[in-house]
């Protein structure tokens, strides 16, 4: 998680389980997404089971979550689901703000 917080770079954090139908759902979105962004957005998945301490860390208390992160911030969230659009609206406006760390 360091790495997050010491880049300028977009990140996205995707909170589920193996267990969760809901995340199995939202799987080929966020991988078409990656393939649509994939130099420009970083995919971090954390397994809720496994790592409940980064879940709590944010907050997370529904899964499937998603915290878009850009220069250690968190800069918007998608509780549940949400439709392609919704996050391609929120990767093109984060990646038009520039950047406040120093490149």
């Amino acid at each position: 998680m360091m790495k997050i917080r010491n880049s300028h770079k977009l990140f996205l954090i995707e909170f589920g389980a193996a267990w969760c139908g809901t995340c199995q759902i939202m799987e080929p979105i966020i991988n078409d997404l990656l393939t649509m962004y994939h130099d420009q957005l970083e995919l971090v998945r954390v397994d809720i089971e496994q790592n409940q301490y980064v879940a709590e860390e944010y907050g997370i208390g529904i899964i499937p979550s998603y915290i878009f992160i850009r220069d250690g911030l968190v800069v918007d969230y998608i509780f549940h689901s949400a439709s392609k659009s919704v996050f391609e609206n929120i990767i093109k406006s984060q990646l038009s703000v520039k950047s406040k760390i120093n490149v």
